[in-house]
């Protein structure tokens, strides 16, 4: 399950966690680290507030992303705009998938 949430104040994407048969996660992986940390003891994550999507599997050490870029939104937030997976942490593209950050980050990039 990857972790979709958007914190107040988050400068990076969030976790994926690796989850047993039953739904107790056994370890995450960090968005910014390509090995899968397993936990000394299974734990049950408390999903209140936060939202999750499935995903097929942690994926390996290459699909890791290294383009990853800060852009300034409008008032004081700033959002990580993920380049190789055209991903953004706002609120806009949690709902739509999709968002102007990104727009401008691939400007600014060359993309």
């Amino acid at each position: 399950m990857q972790e979709m949430t958007v914190f107040a104040g988050a400068k990076m994407p969030n976790h994926s966690y690796l989850l047993d048969d039953i739904g107790i996660a056994i370890g995450y992986r960090k968005f910014s680290a390509g090995e899968v940390v397993r936990f000394r003891t299974p734990l049950r994550l408390d999903i209140r507030g936060r939202t999750f999507k499935l995903v097929d599997d942690l994926g390996s050490d290459a699909d890791v992303s290294s383009n990853v870029v800060e852009v300034a939104g409008s008032g004081t937030n700033v959002y990580t705009v993920d380049l190789d997976r055209k991903q953004c942490s706002c609120t806009g593209f949690k709902y739509r998938g999709e968002c102007k950050h990104i727009a401008i980050a691939e400007s600014r990039s060359g993309i």
